[in-house]
């Protein structure tokens, strides 16, 4: 479930998502100075991270996948 309603919930929220706990105290300085822009680039990064990942592991399917049509078992 996703809370933003104080920085103990967007912490785990962050943890929730995959994010590296030095990533979580990054975004935790950056909260405490108000820098949004740095807040936002934080979750952005982990955010192409985690695409980067899907996309792995789809190329990674789709080879079974022609892997199994040319199968003759």
């Amino acid at each position: 479930m996703f809370h933003t309603d104080n920085i103990e919930s967007f912490v785990q929220n962050m943890r929730d998502a995959g994010c590296s706990e030095e990533d979580v105290l990054c975004f935790c300085e950056c909260k405490k100075k108000h820098n949004k822009k740095e807040e936002l680039y934080i979750l952005e990064t982990h955010r192409k991270k985690l695409l980067c990942e899907i996309h792995e592991i789809q190329s990674k399917i789709e080879l079974l996948e022609q892997l199994a049509r040319g199968s003759t078992i």
